[in-house]
């Protein structure tokens, strides 16, 4: 009977173990995350953002430079300032601009070696689900 406790203990302490293991890797894998817009540059559609989740113990994230934004994130705005004078000056805010709140997916591979076009590159690193790897798809 002893051995029966000990065995239901140890494969509780196993599970876990195991359920601490995934909880961890799952905490280190980036998907995807909402953050806020500190700079955009119109010109290269890349912009500077700040995640709007902290680490668990409070603390902020830093912030990630030159993230490419989504063509559909700013081709409106871009339409619209062709025809502003239609409108007499008076269209809205633009969509994607400094403190928009944005959804940001990360990409499976390395995007170092990316160019941006169409064209296949080779990844420069193993490295995979890196926040350094995003992209933004959306303006919320």
């Amino acid at each position: 009977m002893i051995w029966m406790v000990e065995q239901a203990s140890q494969q509780k302490n196993w599970y876990k173990t195991f359920h601490n293991m995934l909880n961890s890797i799952n905490y280190d894998l980036d998907c995807n995350y909402h953050a806020k817009v500190i700079k955009y540059d119109k010109t290269h559609h890349t912009a500077d953002i700040q995640p709007l989740n902290n680490f668990s113990d409070g603390s902020k994230k830093a912030q990630i430079l030159d993230v490419p934004v989504s063509k559909c994130c700013y081709q409106l705005d871009e339409w619209l300032m062709t025809v502003k004078d239609k409108f007499n000056g008076a269209i809205p805010t633009p969509i994607m601009h400094a403190g928009a709140v944005v959804v940001v997916t990360v990409m499976d591979h390395d995007m170092d070696d990316w160019d941006g076009t169409a064209k296949e590159y080779t990844p420069s690193s193993g490295r995979q689900h890196d926040i350094n790897d995003s992209i933004i798809v959306g303006v919320i």
